[in-house]
């Protein structure tokens, strides 16, 4: 049987208690064990995209967007797609459904917000 990659596309977006511009530098894939490539990267506009591979699993196209709200806080919005490379691949692709992956981004908020924290 040939392999058919699945795909899915999520979104989700969190409130940061910071300028834009400060929650933009929290987005670069330092320290990350996948590799990771920016495709695209407008500080002024508060967006970056960047693939990120997890070698013979799958590969995701990922997409921040830092938007300005008021007294200094920061709405971040990500959006995820998703690819397969193989059946184990395939199967993280359909375990990363609305929920799971809301509760991954909340990661990525609660992570953040530690940061910033330690920033201050």
């Amino acid at each position: 049987m040939n392999f058919v990659a699945e795909r899915a596309t999520r979104s989700h977006s969190f409130i940061l208690d910071m300028e834009a511009a400060a929650a933009f530098r929290l987005f670069e894939p330092e320290g990350e064990p996948a590799t990771w490539v920016i495709t695209r990267r407008v500080p002024e506009k508060g967006l970056i995209e960047y693939v990120r591979l997890t070698p013979g699993m799958r590969v995701a196209t990922v997409a921040v967007k830092c938007t300005p709200l008021e007294e200094g806080r920061t709405r971040v919005h990500v959006t995820y797609l998703f690819t397969g490379l193989s059946a184990a691949g395939n199967q993280y692709v359909r375990r990363m459904g609305a929920a799971a992956y809301r509760e991954f981004i909340f990661g990525w908020d609660r992570v953040l917000r530690e940061t910033a924290v330690h920033a201050r």
